[in-house]
C-alpha cells in the first residue's frame, strides 16, 4: 500500500519537473487551456465513477476525482502538446490520437467477448 501511495505521489510530481524547461510565455499562454481540459477531465471522472465505467485504487485524496493523475501528467502533458504543436492541426491530431491510443485500457486478455460487450453496453 505505502509503494502505491508512493508511485502515485511521484506520478503527481515527476511531470512537473519538466515545467522549467518550458517558457514562461508558453505556460501562461496554454495554462488557461490545460485548465479547461482538467475541469473535463474531472467532470469525466466523477461521471465514470458514478457509471462504475472505472475505478481509482489507492488515490492519494479520497472522492471521485483522482487529482494525481489529473494535476500530474495529465495537466503537464496537455501543456507540451499545446505548445509543440500549436499552428499545426495535423500534428496536434496526430500526436493527441497516439497519446490517446496508448493511455486507453482496451481490457484484459482475461475477460471473455461477452463480458466486454457487457462492459460497453
Amino acid at each position: 500500500m505505502v509503494n502505491k501511495k508512493t508511485f502515485a505521489l511521484a506520478m503527481l510530481i515527476i511531470p512537473w519537473i519538466t515545467v522549467p524547461f518550458m517558457e514562461k510565455k508558453s505556460f501562461f499562454r496554454f495554462l488557461p487551456v490545460a485548465s479547461f481540459v482538467n475541469l473535463i477531465i474531472s467532470v469525466l471522472s466523477v461521471i465514470a465513477n458514478k457509471k462504475k465505467w472505472w475505478e481509482t485504487k489507492n488515490p492519494l485524496s479520497p472522492g471521485f476525482v483522482d487529482f494525481t493523475y489529473i494535476l500530474g501528467p495529465f495537466f503537464i502533458t496537455t501543456l507540451w502538446v499545446f505548445k509543440l504543436t500549436y499552428g499545426n492541426f495535423l500534428k496536434y491530431l496526430i500526436t493527441n490520437i497516439e497519446l490517446s491510443g496508448s493511455v486507453a485500457k482496451k481490457g484484459s486478455p482475461q475477460q471473455s467477448q461477452s463480458q466486454l460487450t457487457h462492459q460497453l453496453a
